[in-house]
């Protein structure tokens, strides 16, 4: 499956919590065994079976990043719903024989807010609803089938789980909101670096352009206008000759032909040289460049709209997409 993109830091708390946990179940087991005079009987083989099987669930999560792969997008849901419902069986179970009550619900607030917290760290506030009210629901029907407690009782515990419950949504709410905060400063600072990415490309580009031309400008000021010269005088020198001393003429050609060549040599280095309108101007303002100087050569009426956004091209792509233009209008 496609891997969940997870928040920056998120793991690291996840797998940090973990371990707490991991050492939590351990100090409770004991609590749990010096109240029951260390004695396994039938009362204990549920929160041993509970213990053994949330232990090598954590240690699964912990140390094998495997479940990580197979699960993907399902891999935090499924972690963060195990140990909740674990959590409560544990802790209700834990009330049941060794805790008082009080600690008992405090104890399951202070274990189940983390995951409420990683819950809104990765999620939006609709999965914060779903794990603040799924855990109220379960904890309800689970109490309740447990102890089968009277009307009182059960007004005392409806009234505990929904207090707990708008705790949850409340800190939910204001970590959602912080993390939507930071998830548009992050795509505000994405945004501003790819844009200066594109701007230090084409500063880049503008000075390879600078350079560019002058180049040009020398070779067209020196070699070229030399072997101009040069050529102009052998082109006269040969006219001269060829009625004087024919017999140097075969000479007097060959050295202009060498002469001609390195013209047309140095021409098309200056050709190469030069940049085209893409370079100059950019893709876009080439093609609108383009397009009006074949609105005033052809009156033709082209309509032209540019709607690539938050797209980088790069030079070769920017290049092609013109020469496609250009076969288009043709």
């Amino acid at each position: 499956q496609k891997p969940i993109k997870i928040e920056p830091g998120l793991l690291a708390v996840f797998r940090l919590y973990l371990w707490v946990r991991l050492g939590l179940m351990i100090l409770l087991s004991i609590i749990t065994l010096v109240v029951t005079d260390f004695t396994l009987d039938f009362d204990i083989i549920p929160f041993v079976i509970i213990f053994i099987t949330d232990l090598i669930f954590l240690v699964v999560f912990l140390v094998i990043d495997r479940p990580k792969i197979m699960l993907g997008k399902a891999y935090l849901p499924t972690a963060l719903f195990a140990l909740s419902i674990t959590t409560i069986l544990e802790i209700q179970y834990l009330f049941e024989n060794a805790l008082d009550r009080d600690l008992a619900i405090w104890l399951l607030f202070a274990t189940l807010s983390i995951p409420l917290l990683i819950t809104a760290w990765q999620w939006d506030l609709r999965r914060v609803y779903l794990f603040a009210f799924g855990t109220a629901v379960f904890e309800f029907f689970i109490v309740y089938a447990q102890f089968q407690a009277d009307r009182w009782d059960t007004i005392s515990l409806i009234s505990i789980i929904l207090v707990r419950t708008a705790m949850f949504i409340l800190m939910g709410y204001i970590v959602t909101l912080l993390m939507d905060e930071q998830r548009k400063q992050r795509n505000r600072i994405h945004e501003a670096n790819r844009l200066l990415i594109r701007y230090s490309d084409r500063i880049r580009n503008m000075a390879v352009i600078q350079e560019r031309n002058r180049m040009i400008r020398e070779l067209h000021d020196t070699l070229a206008h030399s072997l101009s010269g040069l050529v102009v005088q052998l082109d006269a020198l040969a006219m001269e000759l060829e009625q004087d001393e024919p017999e140097h003429m075969e000479r007097i050609n060959e050295i202009l032909e060498y002469a001609r060549k390195g013209l047309g040599d140095t021409r098309r280095a200056m050709q190469d040289l030069k940049t085209s309108e893409v370079e100059d101007l950019g893709l876009r303002y080439a093609i609108e460049k383009y397009l009006d100087d074949l609105r005033r050569m052809s009156d033709m009426k082209i309509d032209f709209e540019w709607n690539v956004t938050n797209t980088r091209i790069l030079d070769i792509h920017e290049h092609t997409l013109f020469r496609i233009v250009q076969e288009g209008m043709k």
